[in-house]
């Protein structure tokens, strides 16, 4: 859906639907009107996607259908895009929080991430803006995942602590040339190497859990694809079918015919 000038309030088009040939309005009297800014055509129009265009809204279809070069659209997008990521994993935690497992919010993760990478990229879309919203997709889903690994990881540890505590409890006696002594500080690279460590495990989490809840995993699977998809299709380069010029007044009458 798009709106080139963003004088039509009445008619929003759809861009991403393609018409045959002279299906839109019909011009057969003696003036037409630009579909998109509703301005008056007194000589040729063009059929775009079913829709009468100027030549001026047919130059700025045109220029909405290239995917924006340069890295500050990107950013942009993804920015937008990991907003909606928060938002879907927000959602998607509420619904695990309470006891339940319901793939289909994967779905509604592809949505928003699509919508918010497409309003970051001003309504446009292409493949640089595909990939960043897939992943964006995955990440919202794994981060819905995050705290009940991290709720899960730290009541193991407690158990595992209170075991070691007790088989320690008859012989707790410290050295005295240990005592005192400082833990070793940990380098930069074992920071790095954690974090690492952690953020594979973080984008790993959807497949353990739908792995781990097999053969049911594969719905769960089949979901979190259906969610990518969805912000694929949200995202892509708008498509144009457009035809002519034309002459007003003369039906779908090329000007050369």
């Amino acid at each position: 859906m798009l709106d080139l000038t963003g004088a039509s309030e009445k008619k929003d088009l759809q861009f991403d639907r393609v018409a045959r040939p002279g299906s839109g309005t019909a011009v057969g009297s003696a003036s037409a009107a630009c579909t998109a800014c509703h301005s008056h055509i007194a000589d040729v129009y063009y059929d775009v996607n079913g829709h009468t265009f100027c030549e001026k809204c047919r130059v700025l279809a045109l220029s909405a259908a290239e995917t924006p070069s340069g890295m500050g659209p990107l950013i942009r997008a993804g920015l937008f895009g990991f907003g909606g990521a928060i938002l879907g994993a927000i959602v998607y935690y509420g619904v695990l929080a309470v006891g339940l497992e319901i793939g289909i919010i994967a779905i509604l993760c592809g949505y928003l991430v699509g919508y918010m990478v497409r309003k970051g990229a001003r309504s446009r879309g292409g493949r640089r803006f595909q990939i960043v919203a897939v992943l964006l997709t995955y990440l919202s889903i794994a981060m819905a995942y995050s705290p009940l690994a991290i709720k899960g990881f730290a009541e193991n540890a407690k158990k595992q602590s209170g075991i070691t505590g007790t088989a320690n409890s008859g012989g707790a006696r410290t050295s005295a040339a240990h005592v005192g002594e400082q833990p070793e500080a940990v380098t930069k690279t074992e920071l790095v190497v954690a974090v690492g460590m952690l953020f594979v495990l973080l984008f790993a989490l959807p497949l353990i859990a739908a792995f781990g809840a097999m053969p049911f995993g594969l719905l769960s699977l089949a979901i979190m694809f259906f969610g990518m998809q969805q912000a694929w299709r949200m995202t892509a380069a708008p498509k144009f079918l457009i035809t002519g010029p034309y002459r007003v007044g003369a039906g779908a009458t090329s000007p050369s015919a």
